[in-house]
């Protein structure tokens, strides 16, 4: 493995993995598996160090923001799981970047997508569900507990939101459709993650309506 290096340029476009939580009524993101010190952080943020108190990302230490230079990296972050939310983003400032990704002292994200199925059952997930300690997961109505609807999460985010389904199930593309999802390409998943054919939907952010004059 070579060693790391810097580099300070425009901001890089990467993938990573998250979940969705509900801290103090907002909603945000957290890592995608469980560090004693991570915390969660929102669509812009700079990282911090917790142990060190330096300025993140060290090249000595593990602090900063983890991403993957593209899809076919995932695979290294962890496992391919339906609650887990495959995150869009823009890593900005410090950058160190490592034989197989990066870490970042800043990032942006652009989009949140999940698979279209929900944690609890495997059917096709149209909301998202509340769990306890704060999680938020794709969930269907059935299932979900204090049920938040896809365009307020988007909303709540300040980003798109984005659900898979596969290709010859017509009952969840109508289920995404009813629920404001609009259709935006064919893909295949790299050979890490199955290497299966999906559709990708986007649930955009809702207009902001315009102020009327008094």
């Amino acid at each position: 493995m070579g060693l790391p290096w810097d580099v300070y340029a425009t901001p890089i476009a990467a993938r990573k993995l998250a979940r969705l939580g509900i801290e103090h009524g907002e909603v945000v993101l957290r890592p995608a598996f469980y560090r004693q010190l991570g915390a969660s952080y929102g669509v812009v943020s700079r990282a911090t160090c917790p142990l060190e108190g330096h300025d993140a990302p060290g090249a000595e230490c593990s602090c900063g923001f983890y991403a993957v230079a593209d899809e076919t990296q995932l695979w290294r972050l962890g496992a391919d799981e339906p609650e887990l939310a495959v995150l869009d983003v823009e890593l900005a400032g410090r950058i160190i970047e490592h034989d197989h990704g990066y870490r970042a002292s800043d990032q942006t994200v652009r989009s949140v997508r999940f698979h279209g199925v929900c944690v609890r059952c495997g059917r096709q997930a149209d909301v998202f569900g509340q769990r306890r300690f704060g999680g938020l997961v794709p969930a269907c109505r059935r299932c979900a507990r204090r049920a938040l609807e896809p365009a307020a999460v988007a909303d709540a985010l300040g980003v798109p939101v984005e659900l898979t389904t596969e290709p010859d199930n017509l009952v969840s593309q109508r289920v995404i459709e009813t629920n404001g999802g609009v259709f935006v390409e064919e893909f295949t998943a790299p050979p890490g993650l199955g290497s299966k054919r999906g559709l990708r939907y986007r649930i955009a952010l809702e207009p902001a309506t315009p102020a009327h004059r008094a």
